[in-house]
C-alpha cells in the first residue's frame, strides 16, 4: 500500500510538471507533506515559486511547508497572505502561537541538533539539554540503526498553553499532561518551569528524538502504540544503562489491569495514546506498549525491533512485522509477553498514584503545595494543613502526628507528604529516618523532583557529598529551576571549577528572575 501511494504522489508530480499546472503541484505538495516526504514537498514550492502563484490555495501550502520546515516567520507571511473564511484546519491559528513564541527564540547549537526557546530562564538548561540530545543521539541510533541526515530541530514553550496552541495539540492529550510532541519533523516540549515540580524534561527530550528516528526508518506504517512503545522503551537509554526496566510501581499497575482484565486496547489508543480517557489510561497504555518492546528485546534481541521496523517501512502491518521479528505468530507473541506480566504486585507496591504536574497552575508562594493524591482527599488534606501549621509554629511532634494521620486517610502514598515529614525530622535531627522514608516514596514516584532533593539534603547532612551530588544532578534533569539543586552544590563542589561557577551562575540567574517560590528546603515544593 505504502508504494502504492508513492506511486501515486510520484504520477501527480509528473502530471503537475507537465501541465506546469499549479493545482496539481499544491496537491502533490500536500500529499508529500502528509507522507512527511520533504524532498518532494520542496519539488512543488519551488514550482510554485517558479509559477508565480500567490492564490489561496497555493498560499495555504506555502504556509504549511513553512510551519513544517520550521521557518515561522515565513509561515506567518504566507498564512497572512490567505484570505480569512478559507477553511485550514486550524492551521492559522497554530500558525500564529508558533511564531509568537519562536518568532523571536534564542538558538544554540550542537553537532546533531538546533534548540530553540523563548528569551528568559530557559537559557539556564538549553546546554545540558544539548548533551542529553547528543547522547540520545548516539544511543538511540545504535539501537535502532539509524542516524538523521540533517541537524535535529529542537523548540521549547515556555508554557503548556503555549505548547498546546503552537502544536495544535487535542484538549483531551492536554488535560493528560502531555509536554512533549514529534511534529513536523522536529521536538516540541514544554519547559520543566511550566509544571509545579518540574518533569522528566530528559527523557522526554529523548522519547521525542526516539519518534523521529522511528518515523524515518520505520515510516508511516508504524502505528502510534508501536511508536510509543518504542520511544518508551528508549527514553531512558540516553543515560547509558542497558536496563529498560520500569520501576516495580509502574509493573504493578500492568499486573492488577491484567488481572481485572481492563487492559488498553490498540483500537483504544488509535492515533493518540495521550488522548486516553483518564491519566491512569494513559499511564497502563505506556506500561503496556513499553513491556511489549522490551519484551521482544530481551527475547529475541535489538535487531528484532530494527527487522520490524524494516518491514514496516516496506509496507507490512505492525502485527505482521512483529511477528515476523519474533519468529511466531503475533498471538503467540502477545501470549508469551503476558505470561511475564508477575501477579499483582504487593499493596506497598500498588499504593502509587498519578500525580499530575500541575501545568501553568497559580501557586501560592506562602503555600506549601500537594500533589493530587493528598489534595483529592478532603480528610487527608486537611491534617497535612495542620501539620506544616504546627510545623511552622516550631512544634514538629505534633506535625508529625497530623501527617500520620494525614496518611491513614489516603489510599495511595502522597509523595509531598513524604516531604513534608521530612523537613519535620530534620528538625528533630533524624536526617537518617527522613531519607528511609523517601527511599520508598521515591521508588513509587522516581520523578517526583522534591523527593530527590529532600534525599540530598538528608545525604549532606549524613556527610555523604558524592552520593547528594549524584542526587542533585538526577534533580536538575526534572526541575533545573530549583535553586536548592545550585545552592547546594555551591557548597560542595571545589571553588574554582568549571561545576562549581556553573552552579553559582544558575543560581544567580534563578535569584535575577525571582522564580524561588519562597518555600523552606525540605517542602514539596
Amino acid at each position: 500500500m505504502r508504494f502504492v501511494l508513492a506511486i501515486i504522489v510520484s504520477l501527480s508530480i509528473c502530471g503537475a510538471a507537465a501541465a506546469e499546472d499549479p493545482g496539481g503541484w499544491i496537491l502533490a505538495g500536500h500529499d508529500a507533506l502528509d507522507r512527511r516526504d520533504l524532498a518532494l514537498a520542496t519539488d512543488a514550492m519551488d514550482a510554485l515559486d517558479r509559477l508565480g502563484d500567490d492564490g489561496g490555495d497555493a498560499m495555504l501550502f506555502r504556509a504549511r511547508y513553512q510551519l513544517y520546515v520550521g521557518d515561522h516567520a515565513a509561515a506567518r507571511e504566507a498564512i497572512d497572505a490567505v484570505p480569512r473564511g478559507v477553511p485550514d484546519g486550524g492551521l492559522r491559528s497554530t500558525i500564529e502561537a508558533g511564531h509568537r513564541w519562536m518568532g523571536d527564540a534564542r538558538e544554540v547549537r550542537s553537532p546533531h541538533f538546533l534548540l530553540r526557546h523563548a528569551p528568559g530562564v530557559d537559557e539556564l538548561w538549553s546546554e545540558l539539554a544539548l548533551d542529553v540530545l547528543e547522547a540520545a543521539h548516539d544511543h538511540v541510533g545504535q539501537d535502532l540503526g539509524w542516524f538523521p541526515d540533517e541537524p535535529v530541530l529542537v523548540e521549547v514553550y515556555p508554557t503548556s498553553a503555549a505548547f498546546a496552541a503552537a502544536t495544535g495539540l487535542p484538549p483531551e492529550a492536554v488535560a493528560n499532561d502531555t509536554v512533549g510532541l514529534y511534529r513536523w519533523n522536529r521536538l516540541l516540549v514544554t519547559s520543566p518551569m511550566a509544571a509545579a515540580f518540574g518533569y522528566p524534561w530528559a527523557d522526554t527530550l529523548c522519547h521525542e528524538y526516539t519518534h523521529l528516528v522511528v518515523d524515518q526508518r520505520g515510516g508511516i506504517q508504524v502505528p502510534v502504540w508501536l511508536h510509543e512503545g518504542i520511544a518508551s522503551f528508549e527514553q531512558r537509554r540516553w543515560r547509558g544503562l542497558d536496563d529498560s526496566a520500569l520501576p516495580a510501581s509502574r509493573r504493578a499497575l500492568l499486573a492488577t489491569a491484567l488481572e481485572a482484565d481492563e487492559l488498553v486496547t490498540f483500537e483504544e489508543i488509535g492515533n493518540c495514546l495521550a488522548c486516553l480517557q483518564t491519566p491512569e489510561r494513559v499511564q497502563l497504555a505506556f506500561v503496556q506498549v513499553h513491556t511489549l518492546v522490551d519484551h521482544l528485546v530481551r527475547a529475541r534481541g535489538i535487531e528484532a525491533l530494527r527487522q520490524a521496523l524494516d518491514s514496516c517501512r516496506h509496507g507490512a502491518d505492525a502485527e505482521h512485522a512483529l511477528a515476523t521479528a519474533w519468529g511466531d505468530s503475533f498471538e503467540e507473541y502477545v501470549a508469551s509477553w503476558r505470561a511475564t506480566i508477575d501477579d499483582p504486585a504487593s499493596d506497598d507496591l500498588a499504593a502509587a498514584g498519578v500525580v499530575g504536574l500541575g501545568l501553568d497552575a497559580a501557586r501560592d508562594p506562602d503555600a506549601p503545595v500537594d500533589d493530587d493524591v493528598l489534595a483529592g482527599q478532603p480528610r487527608g488534606a486537611a491534617h497535612a494543613r495542620l501539620g506544616d501549621l504546627l510545623a511552622a509554629r516550631e512544634q514538629p511532634r505534633a506535625a508529625l502526628l497530623e501527617y500520620g494521620r494525614a496518611g491513614r486517610h489516603l489510599e495511595q502514598v502522597s509523595p509531598s507528604l513524604a516531604c513534608k515529614r521530612a523537613a519535620v525530622l530534620f528538625d528533630l535531627g533524624l536526617a537518617g529516618k527522613a531519607l528511609a522514608e523517601m527511599r520508598f516514596a521515591r521508588e513509587l514516584y522516581p520523578d517526583f523532583e522534591p523527593l530527590l532533593v529532600n534525599s540530598a539534603r538528608a545525604q549532606i547532612q549524613l556527610g555523604r557529598d558524592d552520593d547528594a551530588l549524584s542526587t542533585l544532578a538526577e534533580a536538575e534533569l526534572i526541575n533545573p529551576f530549583d535553586p536548592r539543586i545550585h545552592a547546594w552544590r555551591l557548597d560542595l563542589l571545589q571553588e574554582g571549577t568549571a561545576a562549581h561557577e556553573a552552579a553559582g551562575a544558575a543560581l544567580s540567574a534563578l535569584t535575577d528572575h525571582m522564580f524561588y517560590d519562597g518555600t523552606e528546603p525540605g517542602m514539596a515544593r
